[in-house]
């Protein structure tokens, strides 16, 4: 539970980190710092807000959307280089400008966490844990996240029946954190190619890449993904850059995700479905979005009527019954 909530505490910050990169190819609107993550649908509306009031106008004809899915995603990240992503965001938080005196954050289970300065820091390991009025604490630096982190992805257990196995590649879906950790992950990678492209902008001998670099840093600024599920509006680029081993202009500059990580096309076109909402063109408009309600069940072939489902054996549904499936995830 602790670590699910220090996770929510850095993630407040991950904006900042976009924003900076952004800022300095001059791209500094209020609305372009912000990361590509998504908490739920309703942060979507303020991405066709921007698109309908900023772009519509300029846009003869609706514009191209598309949906992407990491397919299995929780088991194709490698284990080794989500705790190096996941460490590397951890670090590029610590080193933000309002936590440059802060050494350490203190989490609590039913209080907002508490960034501490050097001097605030316990002496003892004994004392960075207890309980309070809060509720359970547990104060974090850098090096204990990493400790906690690496112990984390060495001991994911899953058990069917009598059988216990443990996961060494990706992480179980049933992790109370696993979305964190996938989030984390994917948002570093996200955030590197933000930053290569700020690099790239920034370095006087790739001058002349400027104008393409802008253009490219733009067409992500209308991207969100929330943990597998990928949506762009109007990004010529997006399938261009998808994989770190895709390359664009000479090779200078290149893509996002790594080859581990399968993303497959799902919808494009003037509609696609996304998540529970279907992203349209606004009745009457040429090019400005809207949202209506979608429910995957109605689609045809997804009906759940349609899915045979095979009733378990008698020795199966003892197996279900006397040995539940279960993991062990984030310690408390």
């Amino acid at each position: 539970m602790l670590l699910n909530i220090l996770f929510n505490a850095l993630s407040l910050d991950i904006d900042q980190l976009f924003g900076e990169e952004l800022q300095s190819m001059g791209i500094s609107a209020a609305w372009t710092a912000r990361s590509w993550v998504l908490k739920n649908t309703a942060e979507l509306k303020p991405l066709l807000h921007v698109w309908n009031i900023q772009y519509a106008q300029h846009s003869p004809a609706p514009p191209p959307l598309d949906s992407c899915d990491f397919a299995r995603l929780y088991t194709n990240i490698e284990t080794t280089d989500m705790h190096a992503q996941i460490m590397e965001l951890v670090v590029c938080i610590f080193a933000l400008p309002q936590h440059s005196n802060h050494a350490g954050i203190k989490v609590w289970q039913t209080k907002p966490a508490v960034w501490l300065c050097q001097n605030q820091m316990p002496a003892t390991d004994q004392a960075r844990s207890g309980t309070g009025h809060g509720g359970k604490y547990m104060i974090f630096d850098i090096h204990t996240i990493d400790v906690w982190l690496s112990f984390l992805l060495a001991n994911m257990y899953v058990r069917f029946g009598d059988q216990t196995r443990r996961q060494i590649q990706g992480t179980p879906m049933g992790t109370n954190c696993a979305s964190h950790l996938a989030n984390c992950y994917l948002t570093m990678y996200e955030l590197s190619f933000i930053m290569r492209l700020a690099a790239l902008y920034l370095d006087v001998a790739f001058a002349f890449l400027r104008t393409v670099l802008y253009q490219i840093a733009c067409a992500f600024l209308l991207t969100a993904r929330y943990i597998d599920d990928l949506a762009s509006i109007s990004n010529p680029y997006l399938h261009h850059l998808l994989y770190i081993d895709q390359h664009f202009q000479h090779a200078r500059i290149t893509g996002i995700y790594p080859r581990t990580l399968l993303v497959t096309s799902v919808d494009s076109g003037d509609s696609i479905n996304y998540m529970d909402v279907s992203i349209q063109r606004e009745a009457g408009s040429v090019s400005q979005l809207t949202t209506v309600l979608y429910d995957k069940r109605e689609c045809p072939g997804c009906s759940s009527s349609n899915i045979p489902m095979p009733a378990p054996t008698s020795a199966q549904q003892q197996s279900m019954a006397s040995s539940p499936v279960s993991t062990t995830g984030c310690a408390e």
